[in-house]
C-alpha cells in the first residue's frame, strides 16, 4: 500500500482521513503544517511534521503528498500550499473513492474526489480540486485547477470551468456553459448563462413562516 503525508489538521482533514483509512487506500505516515499553526505533537494519533523541515523526515523521492485544507480565500491557501510543496520536489496522489466512477476521464494530480461523485466520458480535470460527496460532472466537461465543489452539485455535459471557483451545495450548471476563476456560486445556484470572473450567485434563503409550529394542526 501507498505512503503518503496530509498537508492539514482541520475539519477536512478529519473527514479524508477517515475515508482513506475505512477504503484502505494509503497509509497515512503523518501531517504537515506550517510551523507557525503547530500547537500540539499529533492528530489522528500521526505525528504532526513542519513543512519547513520536512525533507529531514521525509526525502522527496521517498512519499507522496496530499493537501487536505478547505476553501478558505477562495482556495488560494490551497493553491499556496501545493505549489510550495511542488517547489521543495515532492509529487501528489490522487485519492478517488471507492464508489466514485470516472469513464474514461483525465485527471491532474492532488485532486480528492469524495463517495459517490459521477464523473462521465471525456471529463478532464486539472490540479488541486476536490469534490465533495455525491456530484455529477457531465461529459465532455473540463475543470480546470484549485476548485472546490461541495455538494450534490450538478454540473451537465460540455462546461467549461476556471480556477479557484467555490461551487456550494446543490449548484445546477446547465450544459455549455462557461464558468471563469475566482467565482462563488452560492447554495442552490441554478447557473443557465456563462458567468464572468470573480462573480457571485446568492439565491434567497427560504422563507420562515411567521407562524411557529406548535400552532399547526396536529394530524
Amino acid at each position: 500500500m501507498k505512503k503518503i503525508l496530509i498537508f492539514g489538521c482541520g475539519q477536512i482533514s478529519d473527514a479524508i482521513s477517515e475515508l482513506i483509512i475505512y477504503e484502505k487506500a494509503f497509509i497515512i505516515e503523518g501531517y504537515v503544517l506550517s510551523q507557525k499553526y503547530i500547537s500540539e505533537k499529533f492528530f489522528k494519533k500521526k505525528k504532526i511534521y513542519p513543512i519547513e523541515e520536512i525533507e529531514k523526515f521525509f526525502p522527496p523521492n521517498n512519499i507522496k503528498f496530499l493537501t487536505a485544507v478547505s476553501y478558505k480565500n477562495l482556495n488560494s491557501n490551497r493553491e499556496n500550499i501545493y505549489k510550495n510543496i511542488k517547489r521543495k520536489g515532492y509529487k501528489f496522489e490522487n485519492f478517488i473513492s471507492k464508489s466514485a466512477r470516472l469513464v474514461n476521464s483525465k485527471i491532474g494530480e492532488n485532486n480528492i474526489i469524495l463517495e459517490n461523485n459521477n464523473i462521465q466520458n471525456n471529463v478532464e480535470i486539472g490540479n488541486n480540486n476536490i469534490f465533495w460527496s455525491g456530484n455529477h460532472v457531465g461529459h465532455d466537461t473540463k475543470i480546470g485547477d484549485n476548485n472546490f465543489i461541495s455538494t450534490n452539485v450538478v454540473i451537465s455535459g460540455a462546461v467549461k470551468i476556471g480556477n479557484n471557483n467555490f461551487f456550494g451545495v446543490s449548484t445546477t450548471i446547465r450544459d455549455n456553459i462557461e464558468i471563469g476563476h475566482s467565482c462563488v456560486l452560492g447554495a442552490g445556484s441554478i447557473i443557465l448563462r456563462n458567468i464572468q470572473n470573480k462573480s457571485i450567485t446568492s439565491p434567497k434563503s427560504t422563507e420562515i413562516s411567521k407562524v411557529s409550529s406548535d400552532k399547526l394542526k396536529k394530524i
